[in-house]
């Protein structure tokens, strides 16, 4: 476990220089003010971080994945401007499309078109939908 003591026997700046020990500082003061103010469950999520700077095949992974946002974030850009044109694209298709004819009185639709929604209680209406 690491302690204070480790902190000053190896040295401020030479403790921090290894990634491994700052996750493993962060998480130690986030414990330390974590007694004292109530910072939720997340505290504890954060020791299984330790685990990637006491294992070498999960800091190659950690690793790995670090290099790889630059990239991934490329293509979620990529794949978000594409996700927006269909949206675009299906808003401008479905445009007027929902209208309904409604019986006023009892509130059901009807599969009637707008031509021939005419009647006492039909009514040519756009529904709300609240999804």
């Amino acid at each position: 476990p690491f302690t204070p003591d480790e902190l000053i026997g190896f040295g401020p700046n030479a403790f921090v220089k290894d990634w491994g020990n700052g996750i493993d500082a962060f998480v130690v003061v986030t414990s330390i003010i974590g007694l004292f103010v109530d910072l939720g469950g997340g505290t504890r999520s954060l020791r299984t971080i330790r685990l990637v700077s006491r294992l070498e095949p999960l800091k190659v992974v950690a690793a790995g994945i670090w290099r790889a946002i630059p990239i991934l974030t490329t293509v979620l850009c990529t794949i978000g401007f594409i996700w927006f044109l269909f949206a675009v694209l299906g808003v401008q298709l479905m445009m007027g499309r929902l209208w309904e004819c409604v019986d006023t009185s009892t509130g059901i639709a009807t599969a009637l078109d707008e031509v021939n929604c005419t009647g006492t209680n039909l009514s040519w209406q756009n529904p709300h939908y609240n999804f």
